[in-house]
């Protein structure tokens, strides 16, 4: 391992929390537009972290698909982090959301489906001798 490598590494996940950190605020701005009942039914975002399994693969790859809507209640997530400073809110949150998708990749509950079956067939043709696991995901709606 060398600090270069490592350097690499890190980069990967800062650039994806400046990213999630720079639309928080439009985020903020376009729920506070939704009535109650819909804010009620709004999951929470899917954010993505880069596990080391993808921080360590050659080729780096992506899947996108659609959400299921089954990602928790982000209302719920709001309230749960609410502070009178909105930026420990925006890190508390993200951070959280960064772990239920660690959280989600880790313990492999839903590896039983076509969806993740797929993804991870697709990644051993593509990347043979990685594993299966060394791809991000996305989900949009």
């Amino acid at each position: 391992m060398s600090i270069s490598k490592y350097q690499i590494e890190s980069d990967q996940e800062f650039h994806l929390r400046v990213a999630y950190y720079e639309c928080w605020n439009r985020l903020i701005l376009a729920i506070e537009q939704l009535d109650r009942q819909d804010l009620e039914h709004l999951s929470n975002p899917f954010l993505v972290t880069a596990l080391p399994a993808y921080r360590k693969a050659n080729k780096k790859v992506l899947f996108v698909g659609q959400e299921t809507n089954g990602w928790d209640s982000f209302k719920t997530t709001l309230d749960t982090f609410r502070s009178h400073d909105e930026e420990v809110r925006r890190k508390n949150s993200i951070d959280f959301l960064q772990w239920m998708y660690e959280d989600l990749r880790y313990h492999r509950r839903f590896d039983h489906t076509a969806f993740w079956k797929g993804m991870r067939r697709l990644y051993q043709a593509f990347s043979p001798g990685e594993g299966d696991d060394g791809f991000f995901t996305y989900g949009i709606s």
